[in-house]
């Protein structure tokens, strides 16, 4: 409220009666009307203002109200000079500063309503970018505070792990030294009930990795709901009185109808696919099909060899070995690893690697290298006979295995990986303007003088 106003009462924002007032405000229908507004009677020096002074335009306001992560309510003022300059939303917010007066009833020319809304629909969309950011960098600060967390038990898991393994050497070489059979009994029971602790600690580190991703889920589960609310499609748009029988305003009702319902099939079908994927969801039964072959290159949970596998993968895990990244948390990569080694083991197959994550290799233009430390490691537990590829495209590998991939199949593959790669924004793009750049700097060299060197 400005100063020297002395016919109003001001109420505290906790006051029961300043929210009746507000809503009761907020239900007034406004129609058209002249407002004069008097700088001189308002004893103020309003820079921003004092350009307009003598002027006459068109005047809008709006309330936009956005419920996501929080409920935020914007007033949004859009203004025309009868000239047709556009007046600033500061410009017109400052004008309710000053004092004025209604002195009738205005008709709204054609025209002047569609500038004045462009201007609105402009400031909603910054509102909404600037909001998207400020939700973006909330999302961020809370999944860096989970890695942290995860980072951290991971660490005092590994100590821990660690003194068990310590403890284990030196009670397998105490049995090996023991002078006598009881004596080497006993020492064998101790160092099975350290093994068992150590595999119950490995549990713990599995289960640690899983309530990372169940509180990820939470959160992403949180954040889904939020939005959610948030782009719920209005039921109708509240159009000024002298709009609401215009033709115009009458087919945007129309058109927000349809959208509505449209609305509620996505939501139905998305439901479906949540309560039967088995049913609705056809990449779903492709991976289910996929998952329960009985093949012996499927590692399923009536495996023994799982456990196996785990432990493998967790020491690799901790040892920081690839295929990983240094902020993981989980030993997904690492299982799928040891996994692919065993299998080649147990036949004469070589191996064909699909992913297009950067764990597994570099892809530079079409071709994909994989990691060499993965390379070797292949060659060192298997054969140097054996090969092993990456690629980063399916259909390449099934045409290596002699299964037929058609044309508009290889078109899809080929946008989808265009895509992922324009997403990251770096990898082979980035690496190819890079070597572009050395190569052009190699030619430059080339091109200068050569001076031989001259003996003293």
């Amino acid at each position: 409220m400005g100063k020297r106003v002395e016919d109003a009462n001001t109420y505290r924002i906790g006051h029961p009666l300043a929210p009746r007032i507000i809503d009761k405000c907020k239900a007034v229908t406004a129609d058209p009307g002249e407002v004069v507004f008097r700088y001189k009677d308002s004893g103020k020096k309003i820079a921003v203002v004092e350009s307009l002074i003598g002027q006459s335009g068109w005047l809008l306001c709006n309330r936009l109200t956005i419920s996501a992560f929080e409920t935020e309510d914007h007033l949004l003022f859009a203004g025309l000079t009868d000239s047709g300059v556009p007046i600033y939303p500061t410009q017109a917010c400052r004008l309710f500063d000053l004092p004025g007066e209604v002195i009738g009833i205005a008709s709204v020319p054609d025209g002047v309503h569609g500038k004045l809304t462009e201007q609105i629909n402009t400031q909603q969309q910054v509102i909404a970018e600037s909001l998207s950011r400020k939700n973006g960098t909330w999302f961020d600060v809370e999944m860096d505070k989970l890695d942290r967390w995860a980072e951290d038990r991971r660490k005092s898991l590994k100590a821990a792990l660690d003194e068990m393994d310590t403890k284990i050497r030196e009670t397998r070489k105490d049995a090996r030294l023991a002078p006598n059979l009881p004596t080497k009994l006993d020492l064998q029971r101790q160092l099975r009930q350290l093994e068992a602790k150590r595999n119950d600690a490995w549990k713990e580190f599995d289960e640690a990795s899983r309530e990372v991703d169940r509180q990820k889920d939470v959160l992403l589960d949180d954040i889904g709901r939020r939005l959610h609310n948030a782009l719920k499609s209005p039921d109708t748009i509240s159009a000024p009185a002298f709009l609401s029988e215009a033709k115009a305003t009458k087919g945007l009702q129309k058109n927000i109808s349809v959208a509505k319902k449209r609305v509620e099939v996505m939501k139905n079908r998305i439901t479906r696919l949540f309560v039967k994927p088995t049913v609705h969801d056809p990449v779903y039964k492709v991976v289910q099909r996929m998952f329960t072959d009985k093949t012996p290159f499927n590692l399923t949970r009536e495996n023994k060899i799982r456990f196996a596998i785990r432990r493998l993968a967790f020491k690799r895990f901790i040892l920081g070995y690839p295929p990983r990244k240094k902020s993981d948390t989980s030993i997904g990569d690492a299982i799928n690893w040891e996994w692919i080694v065993k299998c080649a083991a147990q036949g004469s197959y070589n191996v064909i690697v699909v992913s297009r994550d950067s764990d597994y290799g570099v892809t530079f233009g079409k071709e994909a290298y994989i990691n060499d430390w993965l390379r070797q490691e292949f060659r060192a537990r298997i054969s140097k006979k054996r090969q092993i590829t990456l690629t980063a495209r399916l259909a390449e590998a099934l045409e290596r295995v002699q299964v037929r991939v058609s044309a508009e199949e290889e078109k899809v593959e080929e946008e989808l990986v265009e895509a992922s790669q324009e997403k990251r924004g770096y990898g082979s793009v980035a690496f190819a303007e890079w070597m572009k750049h050395l190569e052009e700097n190699l030619k430059e060299i080339e091109r200068q003088p050569r001076t031989a060197p001259q003996s003293k």
